[in-house]
C-alpha cells in the first residue's frame, strides 16, 4: 500500500532494495551508468525546474538529505527530488519558471526532505480540517 506522501511541491525518484521510498515511477536505475546519467534522464523526462540529489544514512532510522553523509557503509545516493518547471509555474502562479521561482523551490524541496524525514520516522503529524474541534 502506498500512502500519501507529505510533499506538494517535489517529485522523490528513489531506489532502494529494502525500502520503497518517494513517489512511483517508471525509472529502473539499472538502465543507467551513473547518478549523473539517470539524473539527466530523469531532469529531461520532468522539464526539471529544480532537480537535487537525494541519499539516505540507514542507522537506527532512516534519514534522507540532499547532501552526501560521510558514512560509506550505512549511507549513499538513493534518487533526486525533482519539480518540474510547469510544476514551480503553477505552484507560483506566474507565467515563467525564473531564477528566483527557481530559488524559492529549492528551498521548497529542502524542506519536504525535512518533512519526509519526520514521515519516515513516525514524526509527521496530520492535520486535521474538522468542524467539531477534533
Amino acid at each position: 500500500m502506498m500512502i500519501e506522501q507529505p510533499y506538494k511541491l517535489g517529485k522523490m525518484i528513489c531506489f532502494h532494495t529494502r525500502y520503497n521510498l518517494g513517489d512511483n515511477h517508471e525509472f529502473n536505475h539499472e538502465n543507467y551508468s551513473s547518478w549523473a546519467e539517470l539524473g539527466n534522464a530523469i531532469a529531461k523526462f520532468y522539464n526539471a525546474g529544480v532537480i537535487l540529489p537525494l541519499y539516505m544514512l540507514d542507522h537506527s532510522n532512516l534519514v534522507v538529505s540532499t547532501h552526501p553523509f560521510f558514512n560509506k557503509w550505512d549511507s549513499g545516493q538513493i534518487g533526486f527530488i525533482v519539480a518540474s518547471k510547469k510544476d514551480i509555474t503553477d505552484y507560483f502562479m506566474t507565467t515563467y519558471c525564473t531564477k528566483l521561482c527557481k530559488k524559492e523551490a529549492t528551498e521548497i524541496l529542502l524542506n519536504e526532505v525535512d518533512e519526509y524525514n519526520s514521515y519516515l520516522n513516525d514524526d509527521y503529524e496530520v492535520e486535521y480540517d474538522n468542524d467539531d474541534g477534533c
